[in-house]
Order: C-alpha cells, then sequence, then structure tokens
C-alpha cells in the first residue's frame, strides 16, 4: 500500500506540470526518509536512490539515458534520420559533446584556421581569438601555463639602418637616428644586425654631449660604420627617435689615427636653430665647444682624438651623397644585414 500511494502521488504532481527531475528527487528524497526511519530493506543511501529512479520510470517519470555513451548512441540515430539539410548541423552538435583525444583536437584546429583563412581576415582574428582562449590541448596559445605548442618568437620586422626612407630632399634635408641624447654621459650605439639599441660604456671623463648625437640611416664610412651625426637644438631627444635635420658642415677629425668625420646639422624643426644654413652662423664658442668635447672625452681611457678642421656645407653634402653611395654598392656580409 505504501509505494502503490507514493506512484499514485507523484502522477498527481506531474499531471501539475513539474519537469521529470523534480519528480525524481522526491521520489528519491522518499525512500531516503524512509531509510532513516527504518520503514523498508533499503541498507543505506545508494541503494535508497535506486529504489526511488525505479518507482519514478514505473510511474511514468521520462529521465534521461543513465549513461552518457548510451545517450550520444540515441542521439546519433535520432540525427540520421534528419532531412540531410539540417543532418550536418547536428552531427556537428553531437561530434563536439563527445570527448576528443589531443590528436583530434589538434586537427579540428587546423580545420578552423584553415576554413577561417578562406573566409577573409576578420575570419581568422575571431578564429584565434577564440582558440587563445580555448583551454586544454586544443589551445593555440602564445605561451604560458598549459600550453601544448612552444611559445611564439617575436621578431623585429625593421632595422633603423637599413629600413627608414631617406626621403625627397636628400641630402639638403636628412633623417637622422638618435644614439645619444643632448647632455648624457651615457654612449649608446645601434647593434646592426639586431637594429636594437645598446649601452657601449660610460663616458670616462667628466663631459656630457653637446647635441644629440646619431646616424644617418643607409650611409658607410671608410671606418665601416654609419656616417655619425651631432644634431643641434633647443631640447635632448629620447634615443632611437628620428630627427629630419639639416646639415650646415663638417668636422674632419681622427679617431686613435683613423678617419672618423662628424656631419654637424641643425634640427629643421626647432625655431631657434632651423633659419642657420652655415657654421659660420653658429656663434664661434659654439664651435669651440664641439671641437673641445670630441679632443677631451676620450682621454681619460688614453685614446687620441684629433680634429683637423671644419668643412662647409657643401663638403657635407658630398661627404653624405658619397657615404650614402657606398652603402648602395656594398656587399650584404659587409652591412651585417639581419
Amino acid at each position: 500500500m505504501p509505494e502503490k500511494r507514493t506512484i499514485s502521488r507523484a502522477k498527481k504532481k506531474a499531471k501539475a506540470g513539474r519537469s521529470p527531475s523534480t519528480q525524481a528527487g522526491e521520489f528519491v528524497r522518499d525512500e531516503i526518509h524512509h531509510v532513516r526511519e527504518g520503514k523498508h530493506g533499503a541498507k543505506n543511501a545508494k541503494q535508497a536512490i535506486a529504489i526511488g529512479l525505479s518507482k519514478a520510470r514505473r510511474s511514468g517519470v521520462k529521465l534521461p539515458s543513465r549513461n552518457r555513451k548510451q545517450a550520444l548512441e540515441s542521439r546519433r540515430a535520432s540525427v540520421k534520420a534528419e532531412p540531410s539539410a539540417r543532418r550536418s548541423k547536428a552531427m556537428t552538435r553531437v561530434a563536439r559533446s563527445e570527448p576528443r583525444s589531443a590528436a583530434s583536437q589538434r586537427a579540428l584546429s587546423r580545420q578552423t584556421r584553415a576554413s577561417a583563412k578562406a573566409r577573409g581576415p576578420m575570419s581568422r582574428r575571431l578564429a584565434a581569438k577564440k582558440a587563445v582562449k580555448t583551454k586544454g590541448p586544443r589551445a593555440l596559445s602564445v605561451g604560458g601555463k598549459g600550453c601544448t605548442q612552444p611559445p611564439k618568437r617575436y621578431e623585429l620586422t625593421m632595422n633603423l639602418l637599413h629600413d627608414v626612407k631617406l626621403g625627397d630632399q636628400f641630402p639638403n634635408a636628412i633623417p637622422v637616428v638618435i644614439e645619444v641624447p643632448k647632455g648624457s654621459k651615457v654612449k649608446y650605439e645601434l647593434d646592426r644586425e639586431t637594429g636594437i639599441l645598446r649601452v657601449d660604456r660610460v663616458l670616462f671623463s667628466a663631459v656630457q654631449y653637446p647635441a644629440n648625437y646619431g646616424f644617418i640611416p643607409k650611409t658607410l664610412c671608410d671606418d665601416g660604420d654609419a656616417l655619425d651625426v651631432l644634431v643641434l637644438g633647443q631640447e635632448s631627444v629620447v634615443p632611437l627617435a628620428i630627427m629630419f635635420a639639416k646639415p650646415i658642415g663638417v668636422m674632419k677629425m681622427l679617431d686613435q689615427g683613423k678617419t672618423d668625420h662628424k656631419i654637424i646639422s641643425v634640427h629643421m624643426h626647432d625655431p631657434e636653430y632651423a633659419h642657420y644654413a652655415s657654421l659660420r652662423d653658429l656663434p664661434p664658442h659654439r664651435i669651440n665647444e664641439i671641437q673641445r668635447f670630441f679632443e677631451d672625452y676620450k682621454v681619460l681611457e688614453n685614446k687620441t682624438v684629433k680634429v683637423e678642421a671644419f668643412g662647409d656645407q657643401n663638403e657635407a653634402f658630398e661627404m653624405i651623397q658619397k657615404s650614402n653611395e657606398r652603402y648602395e654598392g656594398a656587399p650584404a656580409k659587409l652591412l651585417r644585414v639581419a
């Protein structure tokens, strides 16, 4: 009698519109309550749950399959009976619900990327974003925890020595890549193989660079380096900045007995210096200051630097043009192109 009462009560609740899982839960709660009160022979809660689910099925409650594999098989069978127009999408849904091996996950990732590539750049971005968010062996991550692929290596795509355009007004107006800012004691140099700035040394003498100091891209001098330039202006500029300068002269000098000429120029976008057109326009003390700096800045390194003479603007133009022609005709090995 108690069993019949329980089943009839469940049927009433089903008529009230309750979900199957709610109805089955009530059966299970009743059986567990009976176990606690010792009303029938179930020995533990596990047996009580089994009895409750059995009563629920007998009462007409439609419960989901107990085995996930059985559920997938029944779903696959129902998909095969669907019209062909909807069958592919349904099969995709079934496949997504199945557990995947690492090999099948990688294959699916490759298919996703290939289809995105065929659809266009926007789809590729969406596919990449989705892949990075995916966890586990399917992840197309660029590094970090849980990655199955090695971190992606990012490389510089531009070298300031080889890839900066000289402009239409070259050599009357030249781009200068700044290595050492005005007022600095740190000697920076561009690493030609990587295009990255490195610290060469801190100056030994108690002097500072009198102007922003750098080089002209796509030039090559006798010493194997790019042509050096001093850019006069009011302010110091951060390293690796590109300034457009107007050559006004050249300082001819020897460093350890080797030719190491410096182009003297003014910043074209500095209103205080842009009007200078020749070394004669500069204050004489400014020229003396530049000469004294280069004669003194290596003294404590036991190295000799000798400033021989200063040349005018035309000599500067000629030197710039020749150094560019030397660069254009030089082999890649000499330029150390990365």
